[in-house]
């Protein structure tokens, strides 16, 4: 038994106009929209109650043009904390002929101690259970219409 599959001179023209124009800019959509998702997710399971941290990956998510949710400054806001927060945000991106690559970075000082947790706390992961969200949703993020 044998299968045999050939593609014609048309379909190597049409796979050469997706993989040259139209997967590009699928691709960056898809790291866009599950950096904003990731971002989204991390906002929401942040307990700070200052706003700071939150601030700061707010800052991120709205530069990739999403949406923070509602709430996000939490129950005791300072603005003060809500600016430092802004100011140190770092959001990164680059795109070649082969990659897309987005980078979100939260240069608050305790951040890491939230997401992995100290000697008398432990961790809130935060990001750790965004990613895994996100990581479930990446194939339903990848279109190409």
């Amino acid at each position: 038994m044998q299968l045999r599959i050939e593609i014609d001179e048309a379909g190597i023209d049409s796979l050469r106009t997706l993989a040259e124009e139209r997967l590009p800019e699928a691709r960056r959509q898809m790291v866009e929209s599950a950096v904003r998702l990731t971002l989204f997710n991390t906002i929401r399971g942040n307990p700070v109650d200052t706003a700071r941290s939150r601030a700061s990956w707010v800052q991120s998510l709205e530069r990739l043009g999403g949406i923070p949710p509602a709430g996000w400054r939490g129950p005791r806001p300072i603005q003060f904390a809500i600016d430092e927060g802004r100011a140190r945000a770092l959001l990164q991106q680059k795109e070649d002929e082969h990659q897309t690559t987005v980078s979100a970075t939260s240069r608050v000082f305790y951040v890491s101690f939230l997401e992995y947790g100290t000697g008398g706390r432990p961790p809130y992961a935060m990001l750790q259970r965004a990613l895994i969200s996100t990581r479930l949703l990446l194939p339903r993020l990848f279109r190409l219409d």
